[in-house]
């Protein structure tokens, strides 16, 4: 794939679609583990919306395969805090939510497969440590540990106990019901 910087598109997210795109991306996640994952994103985004589907505002590499897209944005360097120029710091740039989810957990478990036990864990303290030491973030990691779990809190209380799961799960469930033949023993 030629990777192309592409215009800096809005793209708007809500807790429960994320949820659902999460959950279809990888079905074994528990709750728990989802809503760390959203609280984080929550830190990262705001919310209200993200910049090409890019969930975690995972930078873009040359030679990463992606396309990407640049927009003025902060780093905190030795306490700094400093305005990169964007387009010698972009990032990863997504044609759709499902496509920012897959990627978002696949650099979780493959490049800071050290925090991704605290996800499996549903602990989002130690998910933010652990990223931290891995150079995830550059903020204060007591402020954005703090948020985070807060984040983790709040989003508890609005996300339903048992959102439904993604239609193309739903069928792959009832077809493995279909299936299903019991043990006769």
């Amino acid at each position: 794939m030629t990777e192309q910087l592409v215009p800096d598109v809005i793209t708007p997210i809500t807790p429960v679609t994320l949820y659902k795109a999460l959950q279809a991306a990888d079905p074994t996640l528990s709750r728990a583990s989802l809503l760390v994952l959203l609280a984080q994103i929550d830190e990262e985004t705001g919310w209200r919306s993200c910049h090409c589907f890019n969930l975690g505002n995972i930078k873009h590499v040359p030679g990463d395969g992606h396309n990407f897209c640049a927009f003025p944005h902060n780093e905190i360097i030795n306490g700094v805090e400093v305005w990169p120029d964007p387009l010698s710091d972009p990032f990863r740039a997504y044609a759709s939510m499902a496509e920012g989810a897959a990627d978002y957990l696949a650099i979780l478990k493959r490049t800071f497969h050290l925090a991704w036990p605290a996800v499996i864990a549903g602990d989002p303290a130690q998910f933010c440590h652990l990223l931290r030491t891995q150079h995830y973030y550059t903020a204060d990691e007591g402020l954005y540990t703090r948020n985070v779990v807060a984040l983790d809190a709040q989003i508890s209380r609005e996300i339903p106990e048992e959102p439904p799961l993604a239609p193309a799960i739903q069928g792959m469930l009832a077809m493995a019901m279909t299936n299903f033949t019991p043990d006769a023993s």
